[in-house]
């Protein structure tokens, strides 16, 4: 009976845990599988409007983390000792989960997010035009 009890409270204890903690936890499954998720279960994405909060991290654990490159060169920040706080979190964690899912290098991560961004926007990533067959650029008035 006692053994019950005890079975169950910590039982009971890891699930408000994990609820809580579900944010932290969901980071580490792909994200098809948290999709599918109940709205219940997946976490809270905090907006500026609502006065959200996400920790900040700095120039060395993003360098730590992969967020460096030849091209693009945090550890030079590091060096100057850069006052700011790094780069925007939200930004770099879709470069962290890129470079995770699709395999690619920091800098190929960078460049994919931003034709995909181009894309959603209506602009052709290899030329930088819109893709709107209403548009007008000087190329069409020849």
């Amino acid at each position: 009976m006692l053994y019950t009890f005890i079975y169950s409270l910590v039982l009971v204890t890891l699930i408000v845990v994990a609820y809580i903690k579900r944010a932290s936890l969901l980071i580490h499954l792909p994200e098809d599988w948290v999709d599918r998720l109940p709205s219940l279960l997946q976490a809270p994405r905090p907006s500026p409007i609502s006065g959200g909060y996400s920790r900040l991290s700095d120039w060395s654990a993003q360098v730590r983390s992969g967020l460096s490159s030849n091209r693009f060169d945090l550890e030079q920040n590091v060096r100057d000792q850069d006052s700011r706080s790094g780069l925007d979190e939200v930004d770099a964690a879709e470069v962290r989960a890129v470079m995770a899912t699709r395999g690619l290098t920091f800098d190929r991560a960078r460049l994919y997010l931003h034709e995909e961004r181009m894309r959603a926007n209506g602009i052709d990533p290899k030329t930088g035009l819109s893709l709107d067959a209403k548009s007008v650029t000087f190329s069409n008035l020849r």
